[in-house]
């Protein structure tokens, strides 16, 4: 039981992360441009620099896990994340947009993939390719939650939506790091 909740959460985590940030890029940008009049060049820009700063983090991400653990680094991320998007809703410049995306994507980082990945890599033995492959699915499954973004920027505007999509990664996210402690081995099981 305990493995299937941790896959559970494994799977939940990626989808808030994916719809949250990577997947939710593609409708921020049609409203920033709508907005403030911005290039497609400068907000593609935005989305290349959240790629290159993974890149970039990756080899101090992957120190971080080791030597502060899963559990710690993605409580961090989560918060770092949060932050960001309650910023990016108070953006008024490029400067800005830059600026708080790259948190925002600092975190997201932090709190994602790879540190998904690790604490997959921890917690399954056996099956651990499938464990990996379902655990990352969450990715996509975060892009049905595109339609829902864009409802609430209808609905309540994209600055409200970018604050309470902090708020709720904050409040979903920093709960969930809790379960992504001690792995069964390491408990003998």
């Amino acid at each position: 039981a305990g493995v299937s909740i941790a896959m559970f959460l494994f799977i939940a985590v990626q989808t808030l992360q994916g719809g949250l940030m990577q997947q939710a890029y593609g409708s921020y940008a049609v409203v920033l441009k709508d907005e403030f009049g911005w290039s497609s060049t400068m907000l593609s820009a935005g989305y290349s620099l959240n790629r290159l700063e993974s890149g970039l983090l990756g080899p101090l991400h992957g120190w971080a896990l080791q030597r502060f653990g899963i559990k710690p680094v993605m409580q961090f991320g989560t918060v770092v994340m949060a932050v960001g998007l309650m910023l990016f809703s108070r953006l008024q410049n490029p400067a800005q947009f830059f600026g708080f995306y790259l948190i925002a994507a600092v975190g997201a980082s932090l709190s994602g993939f790879l540190t998904v990945v690790t604490a997959t890599v921890q917690w399954f033995e056996r099956k651990r390719a499938t464990a990996l492959a379902v655990s990352q699915s969450g990715f996509a499954v975060g892009g049905l939650a595109t339609p829902l973004l864009v409802w609430c920027f209808d609905q309540y505007g994209w600055r409200a939506t970018a604050f309470g999509t902090g708020v709720l990664a904050l409040v979903t996210l920093l709960p969930l790091s809790f379960v992504f402690g001690p792995t069964p081995a390491s408990v003998g099981q």
